[in-house]
């Protein structure tokens, strides 16, 4: 399979409309191993073994009965070869875009559109050494094994909440909070009930994470544009690829979300849930970044490596996506592994 897609297919868009609903029948009802057609989840863990059977390979029956017709296996091929997205790969860049084209490429994007300019809004809570850089990353870098170390990680706690909570840091927080929670329900709504589609969510930022989006040449241009050849998203090539290029950064989205809720404290709003859910699919990006990406790194839990680890961590996403605790405590040990404060388990 080839490393990038071309972003042009995806399950929801083009694989599950040329299912006839004759085909669905049929595959739902084989006595062993049935399964949805027009569904993801069933298909996506099975792609490649359904294409033989699409083609009657390595003896393999054809299906459905009497087979598909050679324009529609060749979809089912090419989406395969994309890594059986649900959506196109092309609609996770944009979601992507979208963030960044109010933060990092605002001048070329946000500014050109008339769009608010979200960097201040980083800046308070991000830039002051407050939080990040201060008291939020004491806090989670301390590994409390002990009671007294427990004491001292409660008392850094204490403080991150009261910083959290002031006017300007909390206004900062929930602006950002409210922005990434209002694209997450606009790029992945939930088909049939309020709230989104977590599947597309999740396989977003494994995409994202693994560094598979499809190249943006038309971000190149933009940024060429301004006639700065020493501008860093040029001479790093950050521009090209949909990716996290320093990857601490999955730390600071982390922090992001985890002091955003602290500043809410017990105060409940519309976006609690998808708050949640974008924490778990942090928690994706972190780890399929740092166990599929390029290898360079592969600081984190064994279970989360080689081809099981996929598995693995999409299976684990839901779970901490309902319990917004335990993925806190997810990312904490995941950011203790990938600085060595304490070793893979």
């Amino acid at each position: 399979m080839d490393t990038r897609m071309i972003g042009s297919l995806g399950f929801e868009e083009d694989i599950a409309p040329i299912v006839t609903d004759q085909e669905r029948a049929c595959m739902k009802s084989i006595p062993r191993g049935a399964f949805d057609l027009k569904d993801w989840r069933s298909v996506a863990p099975r792609a490649s073994l359904i294409l033989q059977h699409l083609r009657g390979e390595n003896g393999l029956a054809l299906m459905p009965p009497g087979g598909w017709p050679p324009e529609k296996i060749a979809k089912f091929a090419a989406w395969v070869q994309e890594g059986s997205p649900k959506r196109r790969g092309d609609h996770y860049a944009a979601f992507f875009r979208a963030i960044d084209g109010q933060t990092e490429y605002y001048d070329v994007y946000g500014s050109r559109e008339g769009l608010e300019d979200l960097n201040p809004y980083y800046e308070r809570f991000f830039g002051n050494g407050l939080l990040l850089n201060g008291p939020w990353t004491d806090y989670i870098k301390l590994v409390a094994q002990t009671p007294i170390l427990k004491k001292q990680k409660k008392a850094l706690l204490d403080q991150v909440i009261q910083i959290a909570g002031t006017q300007s840091i909390k206004e900062g927080l929930l602006k950002i909070d409210t922005f990434l929670c209002t694209l997450a329900k606009i790029f992945f709504p939930a088909p049939t009930h309020e709230g989104i589609d977590t599947d597309s969510l999740f396989d977003a930022f494994a995409n994202f994470g693994s560094d598979r989006l499809p190249i943006d040449e038309d971000r190149v241009e933009r940024v060429r544009g301004l006639n700065d050849p020493k501008d860093y998203r040029l001479v790093n090539d950050f521009a090209r690829y949909h990716r996290l290029d320093t990857r601490s950064l999955w730390f600071f989205w982390f922090a992001h979300l985890h002091c955003t809720q602290l500043a809410l404290g017990s105060t409940q709003t519309s976006d609690d849930r998808i708050r949640s859910h974008l924490l778990a699919a942090v928690f994706v990006g972190q780890t399929f970044d740092t166990a599929y990406r390029d290898g360079s790194n592969r600081k984190t839990r064994p279970a989360y490596l080689g081809e099981h680890g996929k598995t693995q961590i999409l299976e684990t996403a839901p779970l901490l996506s309902a319990d917004w605790d335990a993925a806190v405590d997810e990312m904490q040990d995941l950011y203790h592994i990938w600085y060595g404060l304490m070793a893979p388990q």
